[in-house]
């Protein structure tokens, strides 16, 4: 089955990722061994806050406080690999001003995940960290909408935001909101939109988050390939002909 295609697709960041757990607490020395493996292809790194479950993560109790979250970043910038004790993402990035890298579509987004965490499992196993066990993975594929003459509020993008204006009140100043969708055994989709203001300048942009996530099982790609026809077919369900029409939409098998 043919998948949904945009020529010119709003996609701003694809992550792909898995929650995991070992028997053993990864240290942050560990996680600098294993940036001295990839240093060549990720020779810039950053530190960042851990992440956390809304519930379950924050629960624990901890006899030492977390590590910090460690991106690892390629040199053109686009390419990210994050890494705290017990995630592991992969993310592109368009990054702004940047017309030299167009998305790079799926396939190959996931393909260098599985590349890199095939590297880091073979690691963890060549530094006798056992008992690696996966829990979760994750797809997220971020849009920033731009306003314009043609899309000037969120509910000229989206079916999911209805029209809000107030005879008393008169249009709102912003718009945010989210909804989540459940598949069952297969995990649910969480869609969040919020406006923002564009960094390079200030323009105001639509930000629309297609978060799928779900419990880890024999078959990665499954579930992977799963979630991505869950996001894209989502995507168009969930986005107006108007701004379908904007971004180019067709069909083809790589989305």
């Amino acid at each position: 089955m043919s998948s949904p295609e945009f020529k010119d697709p709003p996609v701003s960041e694809v992550v792909c990722g898995v929650h995991f757990q070992v028997k053993q607490r990864l240290r942050t020395v560990d996680i600098g061994r294993f940036w001295s493996r990839i240093r060549q292809d990720f020779p810039k790194v950053e530190e960042q806050q851990p992440l956390f479950d809304l519930v379950g993560d924050r629960d624990q109790v901890f006899d030492i406080p977390p590590i910090r979250r460690v991106w690892m970043i390629s040199d053109d910038a686009h390419w990210l690999i994050q890494l705290q004790e017990n995630r592991f993402y992969l993310n592109w990035r368009k990054l702004e001003g940047s017309a030299a890298a167009p998305y790079p579509r799926y396939p190959t987004v996931l393909n260098r995940f599985q590349q890199m965490w095939s590297d880091f499992k073979q690691w963890l196993n060549e530094e006798k960290i056992d008992g690696l066990e996966e829990l979760k993975y994750e797809l997220t594929y971020v849009n920033h909408v731009p306003f314009d003459d043609t899309l000037l509020r969120p509910y000229h993008a989206m079916t999911i935001c209805a029209d809000p204006r107030s005879d008393v009140l008169g249009d709102p100043k912003s718009m945010s909101g989210n909804v989540a969708f459940d598949f069952g055994a297969q995990g649910q989709l969480l869609v969040t939109y919020r406006e923002l203001r564009r960094t390079k300048d200030a323009a105001r942009i639509l930000q629309i988050d297609l978060t799928a996530a779900g419990a880890a099982g024999a078959n990665p790609k499954d579930w992977f390939d799963f979630a991505h026809n869950k996001i894209v077919f989502g995507f168009v369900d969930l986005t107006t002909p108007k701004a379908r029409e904007k971004w180019g939409y067709e069909r083809s098998d790589n989305a």
